[in-house]
Order: C-alpha cells, then structure tokens, then sequence
C-alpha cells in the first residue's frame, strides 16, 4: 500500500443520492481509496452528518426528492463548515451547477457519469481544500484568542480576579 492512499482512507467522505444502486457502485468505485459512507436522500443524509459527522467531504447528487443537492448541501455547510461540498450532475445541470460553484456554495462539481480517475482526483483536491480550511479555522481561533487576551494579560486577569475575591 501507498502512503498516499493509506493517508486517504482516514479521511470520512459522505455520497447522498436518491438511488441505491448508484451509492453502491460509487462506494464500491471508491472502495480502498477512501472511507466511504452512503446515505440514500436527503433526510438520511442529514442524519448521517448529525450522527457520524462531521465528515471531511460531502458529495450529493443534483437531483434528489425533498432538498436537490445543493440546498442539501447547503444545510452541510450550516453543521459543519469545514466540511468540502461536491455535487454530481448530469449533463444538463452543469450550468446551475457551474453557477452554485462561482457563488462558493460548493467547491466542485463533477458531470456524471464520472470515470473512477477523474472522481478520485477530484476527492483528492477537495481532501487538500478540506484540510487547508480545518488550519484556516484553527489559525483564525488563536488569532481571536490573542486579540482577546494578549500577552501575559489573560494570566494576569485571572490572578487579579483571584486575589480580588480571596481579599473579599
């Protein structure tokens, strides 16, 4: 085994399709590169990222009952930020799909059907946007926390708050 594939099979990926002969041959397609979990429609995939989540990347077909997936993957963006969004498309969705990826609503779009290459690629990418956005988040706390509590006055507050209440 590769380093870059065992790397790859830590990472938790989410497909959501309404066909469970899809989410089938796409878990199978993806079998050995990557954690996969499938989730037929909205409502269970919704579930999944409440009960398993949050995942590193959501892949969600374009045509689904109840939410389409970008509304569906709109609502993964609201429970887990971090989490990478791709949508699968037919042919005839890619212009509202190119448009949602302009809008920043998802990070890729992928026009089905998709060879194996092509969609392990495109993981890929997304794995890496996935990661620089958890370093992103974790840079953008401690910044935060400076600004709050700079240097030595976090310590100091709570000595002075301490010394405060014992001289009560």
């Amino acid at each position: 085994m590769n380093p870059s594939r065992k790397c790859t099979l830590t990472h938790q990926i989410l497909i959501v399709g309404d066909d469970p002969h899809v989410l089938d041959d796409s878990k199978s397609i993806l079998q050995g590169e990557f954690r996969v979990e499938t989730a037929c429609g909205c409502k269970e995939g919704l579930a999944t990222v409440h009960l398993l989540g949050p995942f590193d990347l959501v892949m969600a077909h374009a045509r689904m009952s109840g939410l389409n997936g970008v509304e569906f993957l709109d609502r993964v963006r609201e429970l887990a930020p971090h989490t990478v969004r791709m949508l699968l498309t037919g042919p005839r969705d890619r212009k509202r799909a190119r448009a949602t990826m302009d809008e920043g609503r998802i990070f890729r779009y992928l026009t089905t059907p998709c060879r194996k290459e092509v969609m392990v690629s495109a993981i890929r990418l997304g794995l890496g946007r996935f990661r620089a956005n958890v370093e992103a988040g974790a840079r953008i706390k401690e910044e935060r926390e400076r600004s709050l509590y700079p240097a030595g006055q976090h310590s100091a507050n709570c000595a002075n708050t301490g010394s405060a209440i014992i001289g009560l």
